[in-house]
């Protein structure tokens, strides 16, 4: 197509362009959503750490920290469409919101405290499955 054809090439031209960083943008921003989600979930590992070891009031910017990091995977979710991921990315996205919910449901749970124990489980699958999206996500534009 020749930029000046007479037939909109410019138009069409620019918009490929457009669409293109579009695309691409939006799985630059999927991948690195991903990578800070999995580095909070460590973050998150290490302040209960200092508040089970060190001083109980860490529990306190542990509890706080979580709306920090519940925006990650929804983010990741919303730009899997933008960014054309695949359909198993966007899942797994969707899993990782699912697993947020869960450590809430671990983490106040009163009738059944044992369930409590799962809470550092199911962080260790959110870490893992971050890692696992962040490593398939594609960054290329199709």
């Amino acid at each position: 197509m020749n930029i000046g054809d007479g037939n909109g090439g410019v138009r069409r031209m620019s918009n490929d362009i457009a669409a293109k960083s579009h695309v691409k943008y939006s799985r630059w921003g999927f991948a690195a959503c991903a990578w800070i989600f999995a580095l909070l979930v460590a973050v998150q590992v290490f302040i209960a750490g200092l508040a089970t070891f060190v001083d109980p009031a860490h529990w306190n910017t542990h509890t706080h920290f979580v709306p920090v990091m519940e925006v990650f995977p929804l983010l990741m979710f919303i730009l899997s469409f933008f960014g054309r991921v695949p359909a198993a990315l966007r899942w797994w996205s969707l899993f990782l919101i699912a697993l947020i919910v869960l450590q809430y449901v671990t983490a106040n749970l009163d009738s059944a405290p044992a369930v409590g124990a799962l809470h550092p489980v199911i962080a260790m699958i959110m870490f893992w499955v971050a890692v696992f999206v962040a490593t398939r996500a594609p960054i290329k534009s199709p």
